[in-house]
Order: structure tokens, then sequence, then C-alpha cells
């Protein structure tokens, strides 16, 4: 049985065309991502232009927001070095450990053995629809791996896919021949296990329901056909920001720290698993507030001007309204401001507001608390939801030296987490664009959607 909608042509086709893939050079399928990548960051190239008005369309972003997620995210995938294809080999070297083990056998770690990395037959890539980068961060890498990709989308974004796939086949064709548009309702149980009983992996993006809904349906097909097919889910995420003492106790670095933090609140218009939603400030005491929470909405205001904030669903907007008029009837510390806000942004300073709770559209809460013990107390309750931290740290602070000494990140002696367990913590600027070769969520990109292959080399046995 075939999902709700596929076109079963269109899936033959692709199955068909792997075998042929697989036999191409890993440089025959670089060169025409690295080439389709070009295409999308010249600004004059109609394929750009026409993706900036459909993604105006789809999600509601002002076009100066989609050009510099375009610019980032297909930025991390050709770098800005003189080979355009060193991101990717880096990608390959950090996941792989030996770039050219993608289709192609090397010596293995054992005398006489060797391996290699092949795709799945079948990938079926479900994807949210909230923050258009990931949906290239994982149509390009699934072009990599020369998976045959079944992908469902958001509704909103199926244009930007049907276009994303004209892209490829006008660079190459069959590598475009591996993407298969699948759609079904995720209510619609007998749908979603005829597409999942189609692939090998699964990979989802968003909700917790709907990664527990595709977790739950993987386990029924393969209960039913004995395979075991594995599902990769990517649920809901929420990320901070911290301000040394350091930093905010002097006002140069308070206002470049608060520029850089206004750009990763901005961007996707604070939608996105790696936009902070609070900011804490390390020992800052009730009369700090006034000075933090000035420049943390002024930077806010600036970054508002150079990226307009786009099209607002009116149940945000009530909700929003009626959050902030909470915190205003609410008070601060007496006589002093508790709440900076106009139509589009807001800060709000409430160390006791669940983080998982905030409302987004360029609103963070500040909390001054003491550090770490107090960042730990107030993250622990949260922590299977935490994506990013970003920082702003004294010059003289490494940040692998805060990673190490915080205790955010700590592991016990049998690798459990002991820290609230963040997955990543970068400087503040970098939030919202991490490089192609870190983790997703702690995990790989590409690597989910391949198998390794090892044999023994007649006469090199020790």
């Amino acid at each position: 049985m075939l999902p709700t909608v596929i076109d079963a042509p269109r899936l033959a086709r692709a199955i068909a065309v792997q075998p042929e893939l697989l036999q191409r050079p890993l440089q025959g399928v670089i060169d025409p991502i690295v080439g389709l990548c070009q295409r999308w960051c010249q600004p004059a190239d109609p394929l750009r232009q026409r993706t900036i008005t459909l993604l105006e369309e789809c999600t509601g972003h002002h076009p100066s927001v989609i050009a510099w997620g375009l610019d980032t995210t297909i930025g991390s995938w050709i770098g800005q070095q003189r080979d355009e294809a060193a991101a990717i080999r880096e990608l390959l070297q950090a996941e792989l450990t030996q770039p050219a083990s993608l289709g192609t056998w090397v010596p293995g770690f054992r005398p006489g053995e060797e391996y290699r990395w092949v795709p799945v037959s079948v990938t079926l890539q479900i994807l949210a629809g909230n923050v258009f980068a990931a949906l290239f961060h994982q149509l390009l890498a699934g072009v990599l791996s020369r998976s045959v990709q079944l992908v469902r989308c958001a509704s909103g974004q199926k244009p930007m896919l049907a276009l994303f796939i004209e892209g490829l086949s006008q660079v190459d064709p069959d590598l475009a021949a591996l993407l298969v548009p699948v759609t079904f309702d995720h209510q619609d149980t007998e749908a979603l296990d005829a597409a999942v009983a189609l692939a090998d992996v699964i990979t989802i993006t968003g909700a917790d329901a709907a990664v527990e809904a595709v977790t739950y349906a993987t386990a029924r097909v393969n209960a039913a056909d004995g395979r075991g097919r594995v599902v990769h889910g990517f649920g809901h995420r929420v990320s901070a920001a911290y301000l040394a003492h350091a930093i905010w106790h002097d006002p140069e670095r308070l206002v470049l720290a608060a520029s850089a933090l206004a750009i990763d609140t901005c961007a996707y218009d604070q939608q996105g698993c790696l936009s902070p939603h609070v900011v804490f400030a390390e020992d800052a005491l009730p009369t700090d507030l006034p000075v933090i929470g000035a420049a943390l909405f002024a930077a806010l205001q600036e970054q508002t001007v150079r990226w307009p904030v786009g099209v607002r669903h009116p149940a945000f907007l009530s909700a929003r309204r009626a959050w902030l008029d909470t915190h205003r009837m609410r008070g601060g510390h007496p006589g002093l401001p508790h709440c900076w806000a106009d139509d589009n942004i807001a800060v709000v300073t409430d160390p006791d507001t669940p983080i998982k709770l905030l409302p987004g559209g360029r609103t963070l809460v500040l909390a001054p608390v003491g550090f770490p013990q107090g960042v730990l107390e107030r993250l622990r309750p949260w922590q299977q939801w935490l994506g990013t931290l970003g920082v702003a740290l004294h010059p003289a602070v490494p940040l692998k030296g805060f990673r190490q000494s915080s205790g955010l990140f700590g592991k016990g002696p049998s690798g459990e987490v002991t820290g609230p367990g963040f997955n990543r913590v970068c400087v503040l600027g970098q939030m919202q664009t991490p490089s192609l070769s870190e983790p997703h969520d702690g995990r790989p990109r590409l690597r989910l959607m391949l198998r390794q292959e090892k044999r023994q080399v007649a006469g090199k046995s020790s």
C-alpha cells in the first residue's frame, strides 16, 4: 500500500537511478551540490529571486530575513574559501573520519579490513515548517547520501520542495530524481504506516507529539514485517543566552553583546530551536536590570529596522498581548522597569517564567541569576528541551574552558548527563549559524542515512 499521495512512477525512477549514482565518484555528487548552492548565493540568479519570493509567501518572513537565512544556510555548504567543496569535505571528515569512505572501500582500523559507508536504500524525511533552513539542510544531506528520499514537508513548504527539485534538476537530473514528494495527513495512521513501510530510515523534525507518533508508527510497522527500521526524531528545542558579569557591567561590551544577541533573536522571527528566549545575566542585582534590559531592547529595535517583522497570525498577536499584559500588571521591583515592549519586540525581567512556555516573536526574558548554580537550577526542569547556549564571556575566558568548568555540559563517569544537557555552546551572534560539520541536536546530519559495510581483504589479514 502506498501513502495517500505519492508519484509511483517517480518513486520507481528514483529506485532505478540509485544504483547508477552509487557508481559515480564522490566528487561527481559534490560538484552538482556546490553548483546548486552557488546559484542560491548569487543575488541576480532567477532561482534565488524565485526562492525569496516563494519563501515570503510560505513563511511570512520579511525578504531581508529570508535573504540572510539563504546566505547563511546555503553558505555553510560551500563556505567562503576558494575551495567551495571544503565545507562538505569537513562534514564528511567529522562524521565519517575518512571522507573517501562514502561509497569507496578504504583501509579499516584493523589489519586486513576495509570499510565503506553506503546509503540506506530509502529514507523518509518528515520536515517541520517553522524554519526553512532545516528543509535545505536535510534535502542537501539526503542528496549527498544518495539515498532515495521520500520527503513529506509542511503544507506551506510544498512549493519550496518543488522549487528545490526543479533547481537541482537543472544542475543534475539524476540526483534530482532521488527526491520523491509524499503527502499524507499526519493524523492518518494508515497513511503514516504506509509511508514508514517504504523506508529503511525515518527522520522527523517537529513537535514532540509528531516525533512520538512517528516513533510509534515505526514500531508498529517493524512488528508487522520483522524489519529493523530506525527512526531519528528531532523534537521541540529551546535555546538560551548567557552574559558574563564582565560583559554586562562594561557599557561598550554590553552594547556589542546585545547587538549580537539581537541577530540571534530576530533571525527567522525567533521561530526555530536555535533561537534564544531567555537571557541569563551573571550575578546581576535588581538595580542592574534597567541598564541590561534597556540595552537588549535598544538592540532589538535596531535589528528590527534592518530586518522588519514578517506576517504574524492574529492568534499569536492576541496571545502575545495577553502575556505582556500579565507581566505589566505583575510589576517588577519597586521603582524599576519590568517590561520594555512595543508592537514588535519585548524584553521582560522574570526569572520564574518556564522557559518552554515563552511566547517567542522577538521576545526575551531577562533572568538575573547566580552562576553557575542559579542557571543549573533554572534549567534542570527543562533539560530535555535544551538546544544551544549562546554566551558572551570575558575575553580571557576561552569557550572550551567555559564548557568544561560551568557544569552546564557535564557528564558523569558512565557518560550520563549531569548538567542540563545543552547540545551546543557558541558565542552570541552565531547561535543561528552552526557550521555544517557541527552535529544537529548532538547527532550527525549525514550518517543517519548511511550504513557501514566491512570486508576482509584477501592476503592482508593478520
